[in-house]
């Protein structure tokens, strides 16, 4: 059994916390505390004096025994606050996230999904079309030169620039300082300098 002693009272309070109204074969919804309050995803029971344990897993134990260490209960019915036993089973991560893969759940927050992105489609295409350096315009935007390389690229932010045409291929370090030093010197003093 987990950490915490599961008493006889703290095992009727757990399963007054459940709505089984679905029936046998329906998710039985979570209705306590929730991991990470209000807006948590999982079920929490307090087993003890700071002990607190995910609900779906407490009621995977009371159903089949201990979890051995470093396996995950898994839903399959992909309801985070679901407890009923029947929708549970044991699994590691890759299982787990195989299992995501396998059901077409997986979101990768890239670009405008990405709640922390800076920048906005629009303001991507201008930086994918500016014709200035990486370093220029990633002060412009208050931004990382790397960043624009990754636009300029299209390893991040592709859907963006998807119906732009191709980045011309400019000349290594077209853009650099030395390059634009090298642009002003006359010849005879660049052959002083490198010898």
């Amino acid at each position: 059994m987990t950490s915490g002693i599961m008493t006889d009272q703290r095992l009727k309070n757990f399963w007054l916390k459940v709505d089984k109204s679905s029936g046998e074969a329906g998710c039985w919804l979570w209705t306590g505390a929730k991991q990470g309050g209000k807006n948590g995803r999982y079920g929490a029971f307090q087993l003890g004096w700071k002990v607190q344990k995910r609900a779906h897993r407490i009621s995977f134990e009371l159903a089949n025994g201990q979890i051995p260490d470093g396996m995950m209960v898994c839903h399959s019915c992909d309801t985070p606050l679901c407890v009923n036993p029947s929708h549970l089973f044991l699994g590691t991560a890759k299982d787990n996230i195989d299992d995501m893969d396998a059901k077409n759940r997986r979101v990768f927050c890239t670009g405008k999904r990405n709640g922390a992105a800076k920048l906005t489609e629009e303001t991507v295409r201008k930086i994918y079309l500016d014709a200035r350096t990486n370093r220029e315009i990633a002060a412009d935007y208050n931004i990382n030169p790397n960043l624009v390389s990754q636009i300029r690229l299209r390893k991040i932010w592709a859907e963006a620039t998807s119906g732009l045409p191709d980045q011309p291929r400019r000349k290594p370090g077209a853009g650099s300082p030395a390059f634009r030093l090298r642009q002003r010197l006359p010849n005879s003093t660049l052959q002083t300098i490198t010898q």
